[in-house]
């Protein structure tokens, strides 16, 4: 019927772009992580998708450039490459990357330690849990970008965002980044909106 054509047609674009099994739609147990976070090779993607967002919107919004960080978080640092980036771009600042993956861990800190950014450091954390991982008004920039991999619903949002500015010193600034829609003309587009919004409101 109709609706089984549908959600074949949303298994499959989830496979296409996100690399999903269909077994994990099918019976509700996708994970906040839609990738396999263990793979090389999506290491090897989160690293290139940084260069690349990086590349198009710089580190920081370009109004940021004259100002003064000396305490900045990267929350979902993944490989670290931002965290890398923007540490080597103001040495005079103190940055922690953030993440739920030793291994992804592990291998920032070797990256920090092979590139000597001694002011860098990485540490298994997950921003959503019960306890705090930091004191209050411990930062004055907090970065957060593409979380909608890993947070999953409204309440989920609310609860990162008030972490933020829970985590941030007086005055201090969240700086996130998301994906927007396709804005076309043409139907085919259209469609594959559609059915991208689908799928990720069956993923939660």
């Amino acid at each position: 019927d109709s609706s089984s054509r549908r959600m074949e047609d949303i298994e499959n674009l989830l496979r296409i772009l996100f690399g999903v099994w269909t077994k994990s739609v099918r019976e509700g147990e996708m994970s906040h992580y839609i990738n396999d976070i263990n793979s090389a090779g999506e290491w090897a993607r989160l690293d290139h998708q940084a260069r690349l967002v990086g590349n198009a919107t710089g580190l920081l919004p370009a109004s940021f450039d004259k100002m003064k960080f000396t305490t900045i978080l990267d929350v979902g640092c993944g490989p670290g490459r931002w965290a890398l980036d923007i540490a080597a771009d103001r040495p005079n600042a103190w940055v922690t990357g953030i993440d739920v993956s030793r291994d992804l861990v592990n291998y920032a800190n070797a990256r920090a330690r092979t590139q000597q950014l001694d002011t860098l450091t990485f540490r298994v954390q997950d921003v959503l849990a019960r306890d705090l991982p930091f004191p209050e008004g411990s930062f004055d920039l907090i970065h957060v970008r593409f979380a909608v991999g890993w947070v999953k619903g409204y309440a989920t949002w609310l609860l990162l965002l008030a972490r933020c500015d829970t985590l941030l010193k007086p005055g201090g600034w969240v700086v996130l980044t998301e994906g927007e829609g396709i804005y076309t003309t043409s139907n085919a587009l259209e469609r594959l909106q559609e059915m991208l919004c689908a799928a990720l409101h069956v993923g939660g």
